[in-house]
């Protein structure tokens, strides 16, 4: 009996070295795929903020070409009256013809 005793005993302390054995190698493992996790989702989220970024600094861009598209407003104050049908330049002896130059008239509520 006591040789069965010391065998069974044996067999005892054989198998919980192996399940310590085996606990180590699974988390080993499992310390290994959570590493390998943490990577790959470090690696999406900088995708994903790129996407963002890129994104943000799209709009940033259209609304900067839309401001330079509408440009800057530009309100009249008033318009030249000449006797010329055509404006294709000035003429240059005003003072020989002095009812051939244009005249610039402003409007008051400008």
């Amino acid at each position: 009996a006591t040789t069965i005793l010391s065998v069974v005993s044996v067999a005892a302390v054989l198998v919980a070295a192996y399940q310590t054995d085996q606990n180590r190698k699974l988390r080993a493992r499992c310390a290994q795929i959570q590493s390998l996790k943490q990577k790959h989702d470090d690696k999406l989220n900088d995708k994903l903020n790129d996407k963002l970024n890129d994104k943000q600094n799209d709009k940033d861009d259209a609304k900067e070409t839309k401001e330079e598209e509408e440009g800057m407003k530009v309100y009249p104050i008033g318009f030249v009256q000449s006797i010329y049908k055509l404006c294709v330049g000035t003429p240059r002896q005003g003072l020989l013809a002095p009812h051939s130059r244009g005249i610039i008239i402003l409007q008051e509520n400008r």
